[in-house]
């Protein structure tokens, strides 16, 4: 076996898998040096098996043995203590071992990166070293080429799913070489056998070159690598693809992280009871309990999720609010200042109470600070445990606004609350000064949704809030349905994540999984679809409820917020006000406060509908079509995003990267066609035997090309015949350009359609030396 390449690219992989697992597992001070322990692993098991299979005939008791093998290794590793003799386990090393595999496995489910090397973490991952290993030492020596690299490569793609923190071109471009040069190694995968062609010190002429091999594999990897960043500026900053729901936040080795996509499963289910970070707040600002603190919106909906999408801007300005200044809030507000200590959060959001105005800090650079659109601090280092600032915000106060909100531009209140202040249930005075209306540019794509959203959806919020006058009244409509009906219910024992189809389910079908049960996350992002739907920009934050207060030994007190306060809410644009919170989620467990519209029950103050004629037909409140019309009228529906058209920059370089390989082909034909015209012979046979190559069926080298040529097809003996006498004897100037259709014509009698398609894509006859 021939396999020089497919050694490289095994010690490639391997080298390139370790150095993501650098990225994950904590390295140098007191912890122990895992990076030997993962070599000697790997290099023990490549030993292992090679004695194996030296000394023990039967495969499958080779196998056995190097089973057991990796098996006490494991056990030396995780639970060594308890083998009696260093190697045999007792009853007491599978309750450790379920101890440490448990602790682990959280580990792995819920740490943020880099986690401390514990004992099972190691011996999970020195298992794997020990599999590799023999893997290697497997395909070096016997075959197949694949088992030298692949192993490696398929463990490093987990690792780069487990590392969230960014990479630069370098590491894909790496990436990207290595797994090239695999590719080119399995395609050129060969046994030696008898009849190859010999130079005249006797050594074997090879039939490919590792040399154009690995400048063919850094070439598609560097080529991949520069698609991409050209391509990047076509790929929000977050993504838009998500493998699975996502992990949203979990306990973890040295921290909670929130991944940024709407998911708040794992923190609402796994709640540790962690303090996030503490805050002591100034003398003049409000109540802890009226404080949300803010990360970020969530502003993209694609059908599956809620995901961040504004842009992330310049860097921050103190005392100059952050974020665009058109969606300011313009109700009342007030300034304050949070001395805030960061605990187990890990994210690259600063909390924040409201938006931010300054930001003093000795730990934190400030001088990298950036400020998204809709307000919020990017510190893109990350924060870690002792990060300390002090920040000051403005915090809108949308309970003193009320009245305000309730109020029409006329400034009397609309009818909903014009009725409840009748009867004596909306204590508020209306607004009596007339507001400015306008909407600012760019607030069209707080409305978009996406193409397919089922019509269900959309008639559920026409018929939840039909009768309502103006956008307030609607979503208080919304936030009464969700939070305070009673029909729907606060659980986490349901799926994460919204899908249109799902949400349909969910808000309509009584009979489906989960129907009006779910946590923070559905609410909010259900009733920001909805508002959608209803014309009224709408969008979902994340963040943390009011903290708990408590009262130091010197007479302070500070607020500690914990995992438990995780949340996400609703954020609408009311006209003359700007961005408005609504909290859609039912009481769970006494950790959500009260909204900031609660008070009555919106549905009773409607207009009493009109009864229909004794012998009039009931409308179907589910004839979406009608009702869609008749109440939203013909224009009322948000605008669809378009078709992205940036997209189709990327497929030229596409077309082109996948055109060489049968480009040169092509011209490598017509090279050989233009020797046949000049009578060499050996132009048709080369050109035969790279097509049979490509095909997958090389001709059996022990084998002349008469013999050959008298087993497959009789067509062929006259071309084998003349190409045997010009090599052999000499005799050239016997050939046409008819040999070359004869071989055509045989090839394509002798392989489907589809066969010769995959061969014209087929690099390895282009690695052979004629």
């Amino acid at each position: 076996m021939d396999n020089r390449l497919g050694r490289i690219a095994g010690v490639a992989a391997f080298g390139l898998m370790m150095g993501r697992l650098s990225r994950l597992i904590e390295s140098g001070g007191s912890a122990p040096s895992w990076q030997l322990i993962m070599v000697a692993s790997a290099f023990l098991g490549g030993v292992v098996w090679w004695l194996l299979r030296q000394t023990v005939s039967r495969a499958r008791l080779a196998a056995g043995l190097f089973i057991l093998g990796g098996t006490i290794l494991f056990l030396r590793i995780s639970s060594p203590e308890n083998l009696v003799a260093g190697f045999i386990p007792t009853p007491d090393t599978v309750q450790t071992l379920s101890r440490e595999l448990a602790t682990s496995i959280d580990l792995i489910r819920f740490g943020i990166a880099p986690v401390s090397p514990t004992p099972g973490i190691m011996a999970i991952l020195a298992g794997l070293m020990w599999i590799i290993g023999g893997l290697f030492m497997r395909g070096a020596s016997e075959g197949p080429t694949m088992s030298m690299a692949l192993p490696s490569l398929a463990l490093y793609l987990e690792f780069a799913v487990m590392d969230r923190r960014r990479l630069t071109l370098g590491w894909m471009a790496a990436a990207t070489t290595v797994i090239a040069l695999a590719m080119v190694a399995v395609a050129t995968e060969r046994r030696i056998e008898a009849g190859r062609v010999r130079t005249e010190e006797g050594r074997p002429v090879p039939r490919q070159t590792r040399v154009t091999a690995i400048a063919l594999a850094s070439v598609i990897g560097f080529g991949a690598v520069a698609v991409t960043a050209a391509a990047s500026d076509l790929v929000p900053p977050f993504g838009k693809l998500q493998l699975g729901p996502g992990n949203g936040y979990g306990p973890g080795y040295n921290g909670v992280s929130f991944d940024r996509l709407a998911d708040l499963r794992q923190l609402v289910i796994e709640r540790s009871n962690q303090v996030m970070f503490t805050a002591v707040l100034d003398a003049n600002a409000p109540s802890a309990s009226q404080i949300y603190w803010r990360m970020e919106s969530l502003d993209d909906f694609d059908g599956a999720a809620w995901r961040p999408g504004g842009v992330v801007g310049g860097f921050f300005q103190p005392g100059r609010a952050g974020g665009n200044p058109d969606y300011a809030y313009r109700g009342s507000a007030q300034q304050i200042a949070a001395r805030i200590k960061i605990d187990k959060l890990r994210s690259e959001v600063v909390p924040t109470a409201g938006i931010a105005l300054d930001i003093e800090a000795d730990e934190v650079n400030l001088s990298i600070l950036r400020v998204a659109e809709d307000g919020s601090v990017i510190y893109q280092p990350g924060l870690n445990q002792d990060d300390e600032y002090v920040i000051t915000a403005l915090l809108p106060l949308e309970r003193q606004d009320i009245g305000a909100l309730a109020s029409t531009p006329e400034g009397a209140f609309s009818p909903v609350f014009a009725r409840a202040q009748e009867a004596g249930l909306f204590n508020y005075e209306p607004n009596t000064v007339r507001r400015e209306q306008t909407r600012p540019e760019g607030l069209d794509r707080f409305v978009a949704l996406p193409d397919g959203l089922p019509l269900a959806v959309r008639a559920e919020a026409v018929a939840r809030t039909k009768g309502a006058s103006t956008d307030f009244e609607r979503a208080w409509l919304l936030q009464y349905w969700f939070r305070d009906s009673g029909e729907f219910s606060y659980s986490t024992s349901v799926s994460s994540g919204f899908g249109s189809l799902q949400l349909e389910q969910w808000l309509t079908d009584p009979t489906s999984l989960n129907y009006h049960v779910g946590y923070c996350e559905q609410f909010a992002a259900s009733m920001a679809v909805l508002g959608r739907t209803l014309g009224i920009p709408s969008r979902v934050v994340w963040g943390f409820t009011p903290g708990q207060t408590q009262a130091q030994s010197d007479g302070t007190e500070i607020v500690v917020v914990r995992d438990n306060n995780a949340h996400a809410w609703v954020e609408m644009w009311m006209d003359g006000f700007g961005w408005v919170k609504f909290d859609p989620t039912p009481r769970g467990g006494g950790v959500l406060p009260s909204s900031v519209t609660a008070g009555f029950n919106p549905i009773a103050f409607l207009e009493a509908p009109t009864p229909p004629a004794a012998n009039a037909n009931r409308p179907n409140p589910f004839d979406r079509p009608n009702l869609l019309e008749s109440e939203l009228g013909g224009g009322a529906l948000p605008e669809r995003p378009g078709f992205p058209w940036g997209w189709l920059l990327v497929i030229p370089p596409a077309i082109a990267a996948l055109g060489i390989v049968p480009w040169a082909k092509a011209t490598r034909r017509r090279r050989r066609l233009a020797r046949l015209r000049d009578g060499d012979i050996t132009a048709a046979w080369h050109e035969m035997v790279d097509r049979l190559a490509d095909l997958g069926q090389p001709i059996p080298p022990q084998e002349t090309p008469l013999e050959f040529a008298s087993r497959t097809d009789e067509s062929l003996v006259s071309l084998a015949s003349n190409y045997s006498a010009a090599v052999y004897g000499g005799r050239n100037g016997m050939a046409t350009s008819s040999d070359l259709e004869i071989i055509e014509d045989w090839l394509r009698r002798r392989y489907e359609g589809g066969q010769r398609i995959r061969a014209a894509f087929n690099p390895r006859s282009l690695l052979r030396s004629d």
